[in-house]
Parts: structure tokens; C-alpha cells; sequence
């Protein structure tokens, strides 16, 4: 992918959706192979504070605020939430509650690590992949979780299974904008900067 020096905020957004587009593809082949998945209304993940992405990422999310003109209304509620120390991600929909939590109000435009979390690897130092999952995976889906980490630590490089590795779809966002893929934040904080980065782009026009 051979990519401009500089793209507009239009460009950068069609680029990230087809890095997003190819990496759901990955991890959906990834789930039929394995057998993993995530349980029905579960949120522990999206419930957490301490998940973080970059700006780059939310531009998808933010330029489509910015055509429904939803744009203040996001900034306005993060600004109560922040003023309130309220740290949820401000698109989880009812928190907490098992029979309709874990709805995400903007899941095609999700982060990368929403995406990847669960059904991915990082690589250890002899370069071999290190299933990155959760909790609820492990216990629920126990079976298929041990099987999978068998296979992956025990059969020589390339695994048998085509495993989507974390760093490789970084690199992907690198190509794009390095100034805006390398710093992570809050979640909440990450949609800010990114809505304020359509609405400077737009500013101007």
C-alpha cells in the first residue's frame, strides 16, 4: 500500500476503515478455526478504564459524528462524564446490566483494540505467537482456549492456524499517520482528540 505524504481527514478515514475491513476478516477466520468467541451481552472488556487506542483510530467514528452533526453533542457528554469521574467508554450502553450490556453504540467503527482483543497474539522473544484473550474465554470456552494455545506453542513457526498478531495492524496505522497512531489514551479521551481533529480539518473549509 503505497500511501501520500499527506491525506486529507477524508483519505485517512477511508484507509483506516480498509485496514479494519481486513482485520475483522482475519479475526472472524481466526474464531471459525478455533472455536473462540465472545459470550452473548458480555461487557467485562468494554467495562474496563484502563483501556486505551489511539486518535487514529476513532477518525472513522468522529468523521461520521461530524456528518450527522453529532459532533457537540459527543464533546458536550464527555465533558459530563469527566466532570462526573465517570471513566466508561461513552459508547458502552447500559453497563453493568447482563441482559442488554454490551452493546456497543458504534461497533463498525470500534478501535483497533476492540477489534483484536480476545482473538489475537502478541509475539514473545523467539518470535512465536502468545494468544491475547480474556477471563471470561478462558473459563467459557476452556476446551477450545487450551487447544488453541497447544497448537500455537508447540508447532514449529509458521503456526497451523493463521493467528491476526497485534503489532502487525499497528504497523498497517504507521503507514497512514505516524504522528497520530503512536500515542495511546483513554478511550474517552482518544474520541476527544479525534472529533476535535475532524472539526480543525473542517474548520477551515
Amino acid at each position: 500500500m503505497v500511501l501520500k505524504t499527506t491525506m486529507t481527514i477524508e483519505e485517512k478515514v477511508k484507509e483506516v476503515k480498509k485496514i479494519y475491513r481486513r482485520l475483522d476478516a482475519d479475526v472472524q477466520r481466526f474464531k471459525k478455526e478455533t472455536g473462540l468467541k465472545c459470550l452473548r451481552f458480555c461487557s467485562h472488556c468494554c467495562e474496563k478504564h484502563d483501556i486505551t487506542a489511539t486518535v487514529l483510530e476513532f477518525l472513522p467514528l468522529a468523521y461520521s459524528l461530524y456528518k450527522e452533526d453529532q459532533c457537540e453533542d459527543y464533546l458536550r457528554k464527555l465533558t459530563e462524564m469527566e466532570a462526573a469521574d465517570n471513566h466508561t467508554c461513552i459508547l458502552l450502553t447500559y453497563p453493568g446490566k447482563r441482559e442488554t450490556a454490551g452493546r456497543c453504540l458504534a461497533y463498525k467503527m470500534r478501535p483497533m483494540v476492540c477489534r483484536l482483543f480476545g482473538f489475537s497474539a502478541v509475539l514473545d522473544k523467539n518470535s512465536r505467537p502468545q494468544l491475547v484473550t480474556c477471563r471470561e474465554i478462558k473459563q467459557k470456552c476452556s476446551e477450545n482456549y487450551l487447544k488453541t494455545v497447544h497448537i500455537l506453542e508447540t508447532v514449529e513457526t509458521p503456526a497451523p492456524m493463521d493467528v491476526p498478531i497485534m503489532k502487525n495492524y499497528c504497523m498497517m496505522l504507521y503507514g497512514i499517520d505516524l504522528s497520530l497512531a503512536q500515542k495511546y489514551y483513554p478511550l474517552n479521551e482518544a474520541i476527544r482528540m479525534a472529533i476535535e481533529r475532524v472539526l480543525s480539518a473542517f474548520a477551515y473549509r
